[in-house]
């Protein structure tokens, strides 16, 4: 009876074993490939390279094609920082104009609430979100 014990404490171990080397490999799998992802789109020129060999363009096409892509991305990234200043603009006219009604803890909290939603997405090239709004002086 002791050897089937035994037997089942080995066989126990081996499985927990082989679950947590399960978990840390799919992390280190998932963040690998993240890293891969990540770093095919850090910059214009790698997406639109990236783009052109996914949907198969010939030489010729390429030549044609590559400059047409370069100039709707660079449209695009300027949208894009468009629309975040003028969120940033309105989130603090927001701030500004709940602060008439607003008391000092529901400002602390609003506050709280605004930062969350900022770090949600993490920012380009690994760099840290950006720091939350100064508080309003009254």
């Amino acid at each position: 009876m002791n050897s089937k014990v035994q037997s089942y404490g080995i066989l126990l171990l081996t499985l927990l074993i082989g679950i947590v080397l399960g978990f840390i490999l799919n992390g280190m799998l998932v963040r690998h490939r993240m890293e891969q992802v990540r770093s095919v789109f850090q910059n214009r020129d790698q997406r639109v390279e990236h783009l052109l060999d996914k949907i198969n363009v010939t030489a010729q096409q390429r030549k044609i094609i590559k400059p047409i892509l370069i100039e709707h991305f660079d449209k695009m990234h300027e949208l894009n920082k468009q629309v975040r200043r003028e969120m940033r603009s309105e989130m603090m006219d927001l701030r500004v104009n709940l602060g008439e009604y607003l008391d000092e803890d529901q400002m602390g909290k609003l506050t709280s609430e605004m930062r969350f939603f900022r770090r949600k997405r993490p920012r380009k090239n690994g760099r840290p979100p950006l720091p939350p709004p100064r508080p309003l002086e009254n």
